[in-house]
């Protein structure tokens, strides 16, 4: 058990709470503008054409593919992990049984942070009148 923690299972553990990282820092951001209007009557401002760039340029490419890579390492990596762990938990000490109840809530938590993200930049679109990568150049 200690060297599948300390293996991939440990890792994408590391990259899940990075990523829980990030989007809450992005959503703060986001839940400030939804407070504010970003736009007025449906008309995007450069605020609001910055924001999409950011979107575009950012989210896009990069936080939405590693959150998607994110979750295709966990169902190649961990199903067959929790599989093997499962059996072996009953007789594994406390502090690993509690490490395991954090990783899962870690990985929830993570799969959670992108929903919410999505959403909340929907919500931001919707006031702008915007659609992420659909912007006519």
């Amino acid at each position: 058990l200690g060297q599948l923690r300390l293996a991939n299972g440990g890792l994408l553990y590391y990259e899940f709470a990075r990523l829980i990282n990030v989007l809450a820092q992005a959503n703060n951001v986001i839940q400030q503008r939804l407070d504010r209007p970003l736009c007025f009557k449906q008309q995007p401002t450069s605020s609001a054409r910055y924001f999409e760039n950011v979107v575009n340029q950012f989210f896009i490419p990069d936080v939405q593919k590693l959150a998607v890579e994110l979750a295709r390492q966990e169902q190649d990596i961990m199903v067959p992990y929790r599989e093997l762990e499962i059996s072996l938990l009953t007789f594994a000490p406390p502090a690993y049984q509690q490490w395991v109840e954090t990783r899962e809530a870690t990985f929830l938590a993570g799969r959670q942070a992108t929903h919410q993200h999505v959403l909340l930049i929907q919500q931001l679109y919707q006031q702008c009148g915007l659609a992420a990568g659909n912007r006519k150049r």
